[in-house]
């Protein structure tokens, strides 16, 4: 009997899953955690980013979840940071970070991104999912699987 093959999701979904999602604003972090609503972290969020409705993590660091070396994960960092002002989107910096602490990815919090702008970022710094919130529900996955 042979065993099944995973897709690419299934073998990513519960590691990101368990990933804390850290917005880093100037005096706290604010942690997010996918499926669990947190409306005093959202509040923060809200007063400090001004976010109207919606907010997405972006990173694009490691790609393909391949882990990268940081030279060249800084670089990529730096060249969305360029594209998203060079767009005008706001943004403010950001952390992904695995619980047993070994996998930290830099990104960034994207305030009201229309979500076909999101999903282009991300499919060009070639990430498997973002993370995307709107006020009121719980943070989600978007696949780009």
């Amino acid at each position: 009997m042979t065993t099944p093959k995973l897709s690419m999701r299934q073998l990513y979904e519960e590691a990101y899953i368990n990933t804390d999602y850290r917005v880093l604003l100037p005096r706290r972090a604010l942690t997010f955690r996918i499926g669990m609503h947190d409306p005093d972290a959202e509040a923060e969020l809200q007063r400090h980013c001004n976010i109207q409705r919606e907010w997405a993590i972006i990173t694009p660091c490691n790609p393909n979840s391949d882990k990268t070396d940081e030279d060249a994960n800084l670089t990529a960092l730096a060249r969305l940071r360029q594209e998203l002002e060079i767009v005008g989107l706001r943004y403010y910096n950001a952390i992904n970070q695995s619980p047993d602490g070994e996998w930290p990815e830099l990104g960034y919090l994207i305030a009201d991104p229309e979500l076909a702008k999101a999903k282009a970022l991300g499919r060009r710094y070639r990430q498997n999912a973002f993370v995307s919130g709107t006020l009121g529900q719980a943070p989600k996955l978007v696949w780009l699987l």
